[in-house]
């Protein structure tokens, strides 16, 4: 993970967030003594006034309505809550509420008698007990707080990430707000923050949706006034805890190197599975894209005017071949169904056309386009695609979270792959790897039609595991995918008179917690690996 650059000034508001009004453990407050205010509640909201009025990112956000009555004046800080304005409120009587966690707003004066607004939410993890209540009531934060607190300010699309454990904060990040985050820019690390919405039903709020904004981490933490030198090393030494992971510590540099030394020939080292089921992956693990593939790619760069994105294939060759996800995603088909164009039943192979041809009508949540980011290319990827032979057909994948771009490597009758690419207009995919999609007899007449696929994060050791503990499963939303694909894809059969199930999903990751022990020494390298 990189190192957070903040000002002095933005030092003393972390500090007074975190620190300056704690709860004890009876939940009584315990305001940090020798305290004394330097800020007045109604400076503070003369101040807020006129800077809401004066920013469109935060006048824009008129249906904000700060508490004031609920504030809390303390040193060169003023907490207060926030509701929906009312006359806004009144025509949909909906009120959105983060996902999981609860909001505030934050004015402070640092010390040369300059004001900003900054917002702060509190995500308790699911393993957090506190009342949730003592949080959004009152502006409290408890001593054993277990979660997430973002702080940013109003008028910036950014947000500083602190992770907690039991009060003490044991990772960092800084992400970027956008509708669509740009590969181009090199992230390695995204997530969505969610806000659940509510309407009044005359007694009670009743849910009515979820909506997500995405956010990923920015490549750079110089960024308009965090940038004056004072390091992340201030929050190590005051709450006594490191930035790599639960329970304070930090990662051990030669361990680090070792594990990666040892991925160099030893690839499924992190995941968690059976010795035995290896060798039915190796092959897929092992694949590698074809001359013709590699050529058109490499031509396809020799005529680049992207200045941004290059042409690439990433392959599991790559980043030491550190291999971070197996997942086997599949139906089994009794009777295969019929073709609703013709009414007869299907053949397995050309099932899988049919699936191929139609694979948006079996999927949910993303897309699947021929390549048209080039308007030059367009109708030769669109045809090649339609066509019966798809090999080096460039394919568009609309992720919520990030876009990508395959390219089908290799296709027969049973099966084809799609290998991950670089391209122009989406940049690095998500994840390296390839994924088989096809058919295979289940041993009693019948066919399992399945999505496998395998994948590695485009970085080392240390940032693999700190990014995956900081998400919780970097493959949620691509589970999510398979899984719609076996929903549909069922649902399909059974309505066009053939009979399947779905299968429960397989896969194998890295035990993220384990690997984040034995980097700080606490466990030997011999945990890991097949068992």
């Amino acid at each position: 993970m990189k190192r957070l650059t903040i000002t002095s000034g933005s030092m003393g508001l972390f500090m007074l967030i975190l620190t300056a009004i704690s709860c004890s453990e009876s939940g009584q407050e315990n305001i940090v003594p020798d305290l004394k205010p330097t800020i007045s509640l109604t400076e503070a909201k003369d101040w807020f006034d006129s800077f809401s009025n004066q920013n469109p990112i935060v006048k824009n956000q008129g249906a904000i309505a700060p508490r004031w009555d609920k504030a809390t004046v303390f040193n060169n800080l003023v907490e207060l809550p926030f509701t929906v304005d009312d006359k806004l409120q009144l025509p949909h009587s909906e009120f959105g509420l983060k996902h999981q966690g609860r909001k505030r707003i934050i004015v402070y004066k640092d010390e040369k008698g300059l004001y900003s607004a900054h917002s702060v939410s509190y995500i308790p993890s699911d393993k957090f007990k506190d009342d949730i209540k003592t949080i959004n009531e009152r502006n409290l934060r408890t001593k054993r707080f277990d979660g997430k607190i973002m702080v940013g300010p109003m008028n910036s699309n950014y947000l500083i990430v602190l992770s907690m454990k039991n009060g003490q904060i044991t990772d960092h990040t800084k992400i970027i707000r956008d509708n669509k985050p740009k590969l181009s820019e090199r992230i390695a690390q995204w997530w969505q923050q969610c806000t659940d919405w509510f309407q009044w039903g005359g007694s009670e709020w009743f849910y009515l949706d979820t909506t997500c904004e995405i956010w990923y981490e920015s490549d750079s933490y110089n960024t308009d006034a965090y940038d004056y030198g004072m390091q992340y090393d201030w929050f190590e030494t005051y709450y006594g805890g490191g930035s790599n992971g639960s329970g304070g510590g930090t990662y051990n540099a030669a361990i680090g190197q070792q594990i990666n030394d040892r991925l160099m020939t030893e690839p499924f080292e992190l995941l968690e599975i059976p010795c035995d089921q290896l060798p039915q992956w190796q092959t897929l693990a092992q694949n590698d894209a074809p001359q013709a593939i590699k050529d058109k790619i490499n031509q396809l760069q020799s005529t680049n005017s992207s200045r941004f994105d290059d042409w690439a294939i990433q392959t599991l060759n790559g980043a030491n071949g550190t291999i971070v996800n197996m997942d086997y995603f599949s139906v089994n088909v009794n009777t295969l169904p019929n073709n609703p164009l013709t009414n007869q039943p299907f053949t397995p192979e050309d099932f899988l056309n049919y699936f191929r041809i139609n694979i948006n009508d079996f999927v949910a949540g993303s897309t699947f386009s021929p390549y048209c980011e080039i308007a030059s290319i367009c109708d030769q990827e669109t045809n090649l695609w339609n066509s019966a032979n798809p090999v080096g057909a460039i394919i568009y994948i609309d992720i919520p979270v990030d876009d990508g771009v395959v390219v089908c490597s290799e296709y027969n009758s049973s099966y084809w792959y799609f290998m991950t690419l670089e391209a122009p207009g989406a940049g690095n995919h998500p994840v390296s790897g390839t994924r088989q999609f096809g058919f295979e007899s289940d041993g009693n007449e019948g066919y399992n039609f399945f999505v496998r696929g395998v994948d590695r994060f485009d970085s080392n050791i240390m940032e693999n595991v700190a990014y995956a503990r900081f998400v919780g499963n970097p493959f949620a939303g691509a589970d999510n995918l398979w899984k719609s694909f076996q929903t549909k894809l069922n649902n399909f059969i059974n309505t066009n008179g053939g009979s399947s199930f779905v299968q429960p999903p397989t896969t194998y990751r890295p035990d993220w917690e384990k690997v984040d022990q034995v980097l700080k020494g606490n466990r030997p390298i011999s945990d890991l690996g097949c068992n």
